[in-house]
């Protein structure tokens, strides 16, 4: 089987995609340069959703998040990193991720809320609007 690496597809086509797909609002960071270039220069609020493909709390977190941050059109961004990925290594030891999910909110280039675990909806809710 030859392989033809000028078809392939460059690594995180589809999470490109699914950036677009999301109207600009939720983004994957993929290592720390991608964060410092991404989530520090940031004038909008963010929260960062560290997860895992696997983790059944974390698929559960997932459409509450997407669904409130499509609700409140731009007000914040929603940045997602893969744990599982080895080029995250650093960040999870930067912002102390020893489980998952783990929100992390930052506003203002602060942290404002870092937490482990699900959330509920309402959960969810005043998070938001607790610190954006």
């Amino acid at each position: 089987m030859e392989i033809s690496y000028a078809k392939s597809r460059p690594l995180g086509f589809a999470k490109d995609a699914q950036d677009k797909k999301h109207a600009g609002f939720i983004f994957y960071i993929k290592d720390s340069a991608d964060f410092e270039k991404k989530v520090l220069p940031s004038k909008t609020p963010v929260v960062i959703d560290f997860y895992a493909d696997w983790c059944p709390p974390c698929k559960m977190l997932l459409p509450l998040l997407e669904a409130k941050v499509k609700a409140d059109g731009g007000k914040w961004h929603l940045y997602k990193v893969n744990c599982d990925e080895p080029a995250v290594k650093e960040l999870k030891q930067k912002f102390k991720i020893s489980g998952i999910p783990h929100l992390v909110v930052i506003k203002d280039g602060k942290v404002r809320f870092s937490q482990a675990g699900g959330l509920g909806a309402r959960e969810v809710d005043s998070l938001i609007e607790d610190f954006i």
